[in-house]
């Protein structure tokens, strides 16, 4: 009977899931998520059994999204930003990375690898991470990514260092921007002149004097950031005719 053969009880336990447990207590780890029918069969040396089926209902366990971002060198407009995705999933594998730059711009992708994207402005923006799993649950991740402002560089090109008076040379502008786009050039020519213009087109100056002059150029982008370079022009003395 039950009771004299308790001690003689073989279980065999049926997870429906491909695998099988054996003993009057055991555990099991379910793969995927879903519904499962436990089955637990008990027999006895005699070959009498019985079987009993319980009903398991096995949650899903999603993805946790997190990312971080570069550091050093500090974000600039213009100037490529990385972006390391550090999401992590318990089971299911993580399939596809969503990534929302904050500043109307977007990129997807199948792999974990490190994305860069360029701001063309400076400022605050909220970059979003949304991952999916391969049993179609999501999870997303925000952080407020500071972009800094970007300096032009100015510089100038002169078609003679040193002049005679009264000898016409050439002014070339060769400054430089990384995204703000340059929308005024101050020229201070040293001898009481000045030209101020909104396009870098060269022009030509004559100096009427010997001596030494400190030419300065300074450009001014659009956002209103500027930077100013100078040369010397050594002016010499014309012969007599």
């Amino acid at each position: 009977d039950s009771v004299s053969d308790a001690e003689r009880l073989n279980y065999t336990w049926d997870f429906d899931d491909g695998v099988q447990g054996y003993g009057k207590r055991t555990s099991h780890i379910f793969a995927g998520d879903g519904h499962y029918n436990v089955t637990l069969m008990v027999s006895d040396p005699w070959a009498a059994s019985n079987e009993t089926v319980i009903h398991v209902v096995i949650g899903d366990r999603s993805p946790t999204a997190d990312f971080s971002y570069q550091d050093a060198p500090a974000p600039k407009e213009g100037e490529p930003v990385r972006f390391y995705d550090l999401s992590t999933s318990p089971v299911d594998t993580i399939v596809r990375w969503e990534w929302n730059f904050g500043d109307g711009q977007w990129h997807n992708q199948t792999s974990a690898q490190p994305v860069y994207h360029t701001y063309d402005r400076n400022g605050t923006f909220t970059v979003t991470l949304t991952i999916h799993d391969s049993d179609g649950s999501s999870s997303s991740a925000s952080h407020d990514i500071v972009v800094a402002d970007s300096s032009p560089t100015a510089d100038l090109r002169v078609s003679i260092a040193s002049p005679l008076e009264g000898q016409q040379i050439a002014f070339t502008d060769a400054s430089r921007f990384t995204a703000d786009g340059l929308v005024r050039w101050s020229w201070n020519l040293g001898d009481g002149n000045w030209r101020n213009a909104t396009d870098n087109a060269s022009f030509f100056h004559t100096y009427a004097h010997s001596g030494n002059y400190t030419v300065t150029l300074t450009v001014t982008d659009l956002d209103g950031s500027d930077d100013s370079t100078t040369v010397l022009i050594t002016v010499r003395n014309s012969p007599p005719a």
